[in-house]
């Protein structure tokens, strides 16, 4: 249940890793839409989020590792490019 029960019982909602992941969900959309000034709003962001998602559910896992792979590879070289920018300024 949510905290004193202000919100919609469907903000409780919890995946079997103990996260809110409705409540992320929602959050994560009104924080874009608020801190983001762009035309129509929070159509964008959740349009690419909805395809995001869709990518992921059509993905095999063989494709999801490849891409992981990818990411673990990729995430040093750009602490190491940043912190060369930021010496350089």
């Amino acid at each position: 249940m949510t905290v004193g029960k202000r919100l919609p019982p469907v903000f409780s909602r919890y995946s079997r890793f103990g996260t809110p992941y409705v409540a992320i969900l929602f959050a994560t959309l009104v924080g874009i839409a608020i801190a983001l000034e762009i035309p129509f709003g929070p159509v964008i962001p959740t349009v690419a989020i909805v395809v995001s998602v869709w990518l992921l559910i059509q993905a095999d896992l063989h494709k999801i590792l490849i891409g992981l792979g990818g990411l673990v590879i990729a995430v040093p070289f750009y602490f190491l490019m940043k912190e060369q920018y930021l010496e350089g300024k």
